[in-house]
């Protein structure tokens, strides 16, 4: 098999809706299993390395400001004290060869193909065949090897897809996704430290970078506290199930409020703030 791996993945990313339904469970599994190598495998490097400190190299990783800082040069994972949530975009990386070098993308290359060979088998020989032969409609640059893109999608796609289960990918959703990922952020052991529970009923979890949960800060009035507001607001509007399009109405300009609906927690409108939830939900 040749050709370019990641590409290969961009495709089949595009292309999910119709794969799907075609892997049996244990190409599933094979699937999950080859993305999940191929995510730790890139997280070993860093910009110094061609990455971009997301766990994917080369700008093939989450965009938008990466989702590791707010855009300041604060790290989103923060808790605003100065102690770090949990993030590694200090350059203390997660899963390293140890040696600082190139192992890392060797590894998750392999990776990479092992995920193409369970798309290919699925697809049976001759389609199979020609799909993982197919050129990407954006090829990579020789400086940029693992950013090929097909419509709009990249191979990062397919494993948020995939081990994330979420659809925030692609050429209209991927930039929502970026920007969401882009506010402050709490991690799930920065919301214990502090007493609190990161899997609380009404909380919007949103996972960035490598898969790991973030919680977006404007939920918690101090320490790790939600506002009550928050947790009736994203009741309301079905947090648990969509926390993306809850976290979207919160940081998103609102006609009703005349601001973005996080803006305005802590500054006595809180009946505002769910008359406008109510009104979206009855709306629908």
């Amino acid at each position: 098999m040749s050709g370019d791996p990641y590409a290969v993945l961009a495709r089949a990313a595009a292309a999910w809706d119709a794969l799907e339904p075609r892997l049996g469970p244990e190409a599933a599994r094979r699937l999950r299993d080859a993305l999940r190598r191929l995510r730790e495998g890139s997280e070993g490097g860093d910009e110094s390395e061609g990455g971009d400190g997301t766990g994917w190299p080369d700008g093939a990783g989450e965009t938008g400001g990466t989702g590791e800082t707010d855009g300041t040069g604060e790290t989103g994972e923060t808790d605003r004290t100065g102690e770090t949530g949990e993030t590694d975009g200090t350059g203390e990386t997660g899963e390293t060869d140890g040696t600082g070098g190139t192992g890392g993308w060797e590894a998750a290359r392999g990776a990479a193909w092992d995920a193409a060979r369970v798309l290919a088998d699925a697809l049976g020989d001759g389609e199979g065949a020609r799909f993982v032969a197919e050129p990407p409609a954006t090829a990579a640059s020789p400086a940029s090897p693992h950013a090929a893109a097909y419509a709009g999608f990249r191979a990062v796609d397919l494993a948020v897809l995939v081990l994330d289960g979420t659809r925030m990918v692609g050429p209209v959703l991927g930039p929502v996704r970026d920007r969401l990922l882009a506010v402050p952020a709490l991690s799930e052991d920065a919301v214990r430290r502090r007493g609190g529970d990161p899997y609380a009923s009404g909380l919007i979890r949103l996972r960035g970078a490598g898969g790991v949960v973030r919680l977006p800060r404007f939920q918690f009035s101090g320490d790790a506290l939600p506002w009550p507001v928050v947790l009736e607001v994203n009741a309301l509007l079905g947090a648990d199930e969509d926390p993306w399009g809850a976290a979207d109405w919160w940081l998103a300009d609102n006609a009703w409020l005349a601001a973005s609906p996080a803006a305005l927690l802590g500054a006595g409108r809180d009946d505002d703030l769910m008359g406008a939830a109510r009104a979206l939900v009855d709306g629908e």
